[in-house]
């Protein structure tokens, strides 16, 4: 996809972790021009990991300053600062991760916004600038913790579970890209710059589907069901003759045909399964039908006939499997790339193609190796840029969307476009909230589902069955007058329907469109059937997972559609900001399993440096020993992770262990050996310890240690509760509810005047007279021909 004509932003990461660094890893892969500025020892990413010493530097770093530039600065000399302040005078983005690195830098925000104006400061942090946490130590599992993930990951009545690591930190990284964009598109209406702060905690607060509208709707926590998701009685994994499978039949049509498929046909019309959520007592019994089907056969010939039965099933693959996966292999996600040694690597590439996004991989740079671009920049004139005139507005201000996505993963997307200013017209099936229901529709719980409502505040909606008479020609007018369409069906729905890229381009060349099915829109799996709990396995994630010596273990959450939404939010954002320099439309393909295979990128790098699949840890860290999830106090948990010889003389004068001190334990590789014993001296201290108090006995000994916070935890917990992240709003039949707002701070964005999610069709007549001119008769026209609608179909 690259262009040549497309002119680079310069963009300068000045960080110390993994989110500055994948967010600037999607600018560099994206096409622009990436500096990181590292001080003299080099970026901490740097340093090689325990399981390849040999390699120079660490799986994380080679992954993500892939195509960025290296120039070593000391920030703590005048020179230094002078060389940095030059280089953010000449940047479009600067982004960090640390308030601490950039008050340490002199980087003061007014002296910026006079020196340079026109700078974007994307400002990311564990929990915000901001709050009683803002200076708390923070690591992948404290955040996992305090963000609620860990709480509903692992098995019932067992410990809970962190994800892989990094995950938070990326995901932080690429909410940060969307609001860099955000921010770059008001730029170019305004000409200024502006600072735009973001917490990675909120981020994953925002990250779940079920686990806060089950507390806010229905009173109730939302509990670990190992790899059972909820009470979904055909979403689990299952073992095969040679490996595992991720079986998510999410549906009544699909639960019909797996029945066909492993001939459990008795179990057609069973009322135990009549309902996708079945009752706990059910369950084994459908697992023990099915299960030596599985059995029975390999691994992938289980998913090749799932697949052909158009049930969505995946293998559950270990690192070095994703990296050779039939479909990214033949995407070209993986791209070799060599060093200076001569030694190559297969690395990800961005997980949408977009105009002027790099094909092929360029290695990370050697430690200061672009000295010369600071040597080039123009010295400092002394007197203070002239600031641009006018307010700032929205950021996507003006900008209308038709939203054409469903489920999670797409609804999450146009959520973010709808809260930065976008008017975002929700296009849908009458049908697609479900049925009119026994009471013949007097209820409308069509319209009560909490999901829906929080994922489509800020949105229309507008019925329509895209099949029947006078639809597409609608739809269509309705395109001339939008900037962007997004939609997430398989890759064969909108050729059907004669709404593919190319007819609407053909009547609105400005259109951007951006497609993110499963499988991205190439290749041999395109067609294939996915969902996040399948994604979740086949990216890798899975296997990462688990308890110590035990199978793969999912999230508690499909992670794998969040983090495509926002992904697709960033693509869509990213070709907009295109569109005001190019002034053309384009069709962005992005695919949900790159999105998520992409934040597994270090793993698969990693395994190609040693050669070793990672083993299953637990709730161990590589870098902080002891470390794991410890018993507290009425059944609750908390994060406790020792990061250096330091803490670990502070946690033993906490516990009043000081014969834990000695010679023998006080080096990392000590601990290690007797892990095992430390954990029980830990969980026995623990035991007797409320767990929000002793969170902050050992966050103020500098210890990162985070409470595992349950869904009604999440809506109480006193940081959220400070910086006001949660949204209460007002819904015609359901009344007021708390909804997760949006994870960063940025100019010309407030919650005043956010509405709750539409009725189903509720603008259907607003929408089609003032945008294209209808009249009543032809609104009613489109009504009795059953092209719209405001209600289900009897």
């Amino acid at each position: 996809m690259t262009d040549a004509a497309a002119p680079s932003l310069l963009v300068v990461e000045l960080g110390q972790g993994p989110a500055a660094a994948y967010c600037g890893w999607m600018f560099a892969q994206a096409g622009h021009d990436v500096v990181l500025v590292e001080p003299p020892e080099g970026h901490p990413l740097r340093a090689p990991s325990g399981a390849a010493p040999s390699a120079g530097a660490g799986a994380a770093f080679l992954t993500l300053a892939s195509a960025k530039r290296s120039v070593v600065v000391e920030h703590q000399s005048a020179g230094g600062r002078d060389a940095l302040g030059r280089l953010l005078r000449a940047a479009d983005v600067l982004i960090t991760d640390s308030p601490e690195l950039v008050a340490a830098a002199g980087i003061e925000t007014g002296a910026m916004q006079e020196t340079a104006p026109g700078l974007v400061h994307i400002s990311i942090s564990p929990f915000g600038e901001s709050g009683p946490y803002a200076g708390f130590a923070a690591t992948s599992a404290t955040l996992y913790a305090l963000g609620g993930h860990t709480y509903i990951t692992g098995e019932a009545a067992r410990e809970p579970l962190n994800g892989p690591r990094y995950f938070p930190e990326f995901l932080a990284g690429a909410t940060a890209f969307v609001a860099a964009q955000a921010a770059l598109l008001e730029r170019g209406r305004s000409g200024a710059g502006q600072k735009v702060e973001l917490s990675a905690m909120e981020c994953l607060l925002a990250g779940h589907q079920f686990t806060l509208t089950r507390h806010s709707y229905q009173g109730m926590a939302l509990e670990r069901t190992g790899n059972r998701y909820a009470s979904l009685v055909g979403v689990n994994f299952y073992d095969c003759a040679d490996g595992v499978a991720a079986l998510a039949a999410s549906s009544q049509a699909q639960l019909e045909q797996l029945f066909l498929l492993t001939e459990c046909t008795d179990f057609i019309g069973d009322p135990r399964f009549a309902a996708l959520a079945t009752l706990p007592e059910n369950l084994a019994a459908f697992d023990a039908a099915i299960a030596p089907w599985f059995a029975a056969r390999p691994r992938d010939e289980v998913v090749e006939q799932c697949q052909a039965f158009r049930i969505p099933c995946a293998p559950v693959l270990e690192v070095d499997e994703v990296l050779s996966h039939q479909q990214l292999q033949a995407r070209k996600f993986w791209r070799p790339a060599e060093d200076a040694s001569g030694r190559s690597l297969q690395l990800p590439r961005l997980p949408f193609r977009i105009r002027g996004s790099r094909d092929e991989a360029i290695p990370a740079p050697a430690l200061g190796a672009d000295q010369a671009v600071l040597e080039s920049l123009p010295a400092a004139s002394g007197a203070p840029s002239s600031a641009p005139a006018g307010g700032v507005s929205a950021p996507l201000a003006g900008i209308r969307v038709l939203d054409l996505t469903r489920v999670w993963s797409g609804p999450v997307a146009t959520r973010m476009l709808a809260d930065l200013g976008a008017e975002v017209i929700k296009i849908e099936h009458p049908g697609s909230r479900g049925p009119l229901g026994p009471d013949g529709g007097a209820a409308q719980n069509w319209n009560r589902n909490g999901l829906f409502n929080e994922l489509n505040r800020n949105k229309k909606s507008i019925a329509i069955d895209l099949a029947a008479p006078g639809a597409r020609d609608t739809f269509l007018a309705l395109a001339e007058r939008c900037d962007l369409v997004i939609e997430n069906f398989s890759p064969r729905v909108m050729g059907n329907l004669g709404i593919d890229f190319e007819t609407l381009s053909a009547r609105n060349p400005r259109i951007v469109m951006v497609s993110m099915p499963g499988y991205g829109l190439t290749g041999p799996m395109r067609d294939g059937v996915a969902y996040g709990t399948t994604i979740d396995s086949e990216s890798g994630t899975a296997s990462v997972i688990g308890y110590p010596g035990e199978g793969p273990m999912r999230m508690g959450v499909a992670f794998p559609d969040y983090v495509a939404g926002i992904h697709a939010a960033g693509a869509s954002v990213a070709a907009l900001v295109d569109r005001a320099r190019s002034g053309s439309g384009q069709h962005v393909d992005l695919s949900q399993f790159e999105s998520i295979s992409a934040f597994m990128g270090p793993a698969v790098v990693e395994w190609q440096l040693t050669g070793v699949r990672p083993p299953r840890m637990g709730n161990r860290c590589p870098d902080a020993v002891p470390s794991g999830i410890y018993p507290c106090l009425d059944d609750r948990w908390i994060v406790v992770n020792v990061q250096s010889d330091g803490q670990w003389a502070g946690l033993c004068d906490l516990m009043g262990r000081n014969d834990l001190a000695g010679a023998r334990l006080s080096t990392a590789d000590g601990r290690l050996r007797w892990h095992d014993d430390l954990d029980a001296a830990i969980s026995a201290w623990t035991a007797t310890r409320d767990a929000p108090a002793l969170m902050d006995e050992l966050q103020a000994a500098g210890i990162a240690a985070g409470q595992v916070l349950s869904g009604p935890e999440l809506f109480a917990d006193r940081q959220s509760r400070a910086r006001g992240f949660f949204v209460e709003l007002e819904h015609p039949l359901v009344g007021r509810h708390e909804y997760p707002g949006l994870p960063f701070s940025i100019a010309g964005v407030t919650t005043e005047g956010w509405t709750d999610a539409p009725c189903l069709g509720e603008h259907n007549a607003s929408v089609l007279a003032s945008l294209l001119g209808y009249d009543d008769a032809a609104i009613a026209a489109l009504y009795e021909a059953g092209a719209i609608a405001d209600r289900p179909q009897a």
